[in-house]
């Protein structure tokens, strides 16, 4: 009969494998996202005191799941994604310097007045020419 046959029976076994690697893809599929927040993290140099977060879906805090919006504003310079209540540092302990941070942004946009001002001897009322 046809089971006998090794042919039928080498076609039904990688069929049962194609089954078992549908199933492992699915149970493979967070770690083939987590290198991805691994190659993310390593731009960000802060973040190795505190864990890697398992799932960006989900808030680092409290774990509620996060829809695409809520992920693109609670991510955080820390490197983590947060919840709305949970978004800003003071409410997540972040270990960012936001205030170092803002400081050193302040000081690159700080005008410099490298020219002397007020050469020009013009009258009042008379127009820039």
């Amino acid at each position: 009969g046809p089971c006998t046959s090794t042919a039928h029976v080498s076609l039904t076994t990688p069929t049962k494998r194609s089954c078992n690697s549908d199933s492992q893809s699915e149970s493979e599929a967070s770690p083939v996202k987590r290198p991805r927040l691994l190659d993310d993290s390593n731009d960000r140099p802060e973040e190795t005191s505190r864990s890697k977060q398992k799932s960006r879906r989900r808030c680092f805090q409290c774990q509620t799941k996060l829809e695409l919006v809520q992920q693109e504003l609670g991510s955080c310079r820390c490197g983590y994604v947060f919840c709305m209540l949970h978004r800003l540092p003071e409410q997540h302990d972040c270990t960012f310097d936001h205030m170092g941070r803002g400081r050193e942004e302040a000081i690159m946009k700080m005008v410099k007045l490298d020219r002397k001002v007020g050469r020009s001897c013009q009258r009042i009322g008379e127009g820039c020419s």
